[in-house]
């Protein structure tokens, strides 16, 4: 293994530590709600017409957000199942197009990576020719 690969290997292992520390201080500084409580919020966010219950369109909805935090554990599962090097350019490539500097991409800096790679696949294809397809 080359000096480089190893910092490389090295650099992602701090940044995944630093991430993980400060989750579980974030996660560390949030109370547990306990079970009445949690159906107590539940029942107030999506009890439209507030007489206690929820009717068939208010579980549908509540059902549509539950799936929506499944699906966004199971890719954040995945994300972290990734290989390293893979995990170290998705974090070099977030670092270098998060202009607003919260972590993750938002619309315009989605954008502004997606023009960037555009722009070096010509430059490589104007090199070499077009890439069979």
């Amino acid at each position: 293994m080359n000096y480089r690969k190893s910092f490389t290997y090295l650099g992602a292992i701090c940044i995944m530590a630093g991430f993980i520390s400060a989750r579980v201080e974030a996660k560390g500084t949030k109370p547990k709600l306990s079970k009445e409580e949690h159906h107590a919020k539940m029942l107030a966010r999506f009890d439209a017409d507030h007489d206690g219950k929820l009717d068939a369109n208010e579980k549908a909805q509540l059902t549509a957000m539950r799936e929506q935090h499944k699906r966004r554990r199971e890719q954040k599962a995945n994300r972290a199942a990734m290989d390293p090097e893979k995990l170290a350019r998705r974090q070099k490539m977030t670092q270098k197009f998060d202009t607003n500097g919260d972590g993750t991409l938002d619309a315009s800096e989605k954008a502004a990576m997606q023009a960037a790679r555009a722009m070096k696949k010509q430059r490589m294809e104007s090199k070499r020719g077009p890439a069979l397809k």
